[in-house]
């Protein structure tokens, strides 16, 4: 009995974890400020285009060679993004009218939920391809 109750919370765990990990972000909406709304519209178009590369490179024709090239710059503008949030979310923290920060360090943390999920997707990508971080700083020289 007490296996058969530990298997099937193991598997209920499981469930969960996996649908979390499934689960698509939702995009917040625009506060009005346009330094945190183009953040936000920024992290969340390179979340989809980072889940657009995970599902092509599932794919059984995987990426094609500008397919490729439009992901390392994904990755790149992902880096040059995610070096902005700790300062923006400082930012939301003592922006004023105070009534507008709520949503702000709301927005922020989402758009860096949704920046660490298109990370995971792009390393996931780059994983398949065999592809080293290294080559990320290639900007087409």
């Amino acid at each position: 009995m007490k296996k058969i109750v530990l298997f099937s919370l193991l598997a209920c765990f499981a469930f969960v974890l996996q649908a979390q990990e499934d689960e698509k972000l939702e995009k917040p909406k625009d506060i009005k400020v346009a330094e945190f709304d183009d953040f936000k519209n920024s992290a969340f178009n390179i979340y989809e285009k980072s889940e657009h590369y995970k599902q092509m490179s599932d794919g059984e024709e995987g990426l094609n060679a500008e397919d490729v090239i439009g992901a390392k710059k994904l990755k790149n503008d992902l880096v040059t993004l995610n070096e902005k949030a700790e300062d923006l979310l400082k930012k939301a923290k003592s922006l004023t009218p105070k009534t507008k920060s709520p949503a702000a360090v709301k927005n922020t943390n989402s758009s860096i939920k949704a920046l660490d999920k298109a990370k995971e997707n792009m390393d996931y990508v780059f994983s398949n391809m065999n592809v080293e971080d290294e080559d990320f700083e290639e900007d087409g020289e």
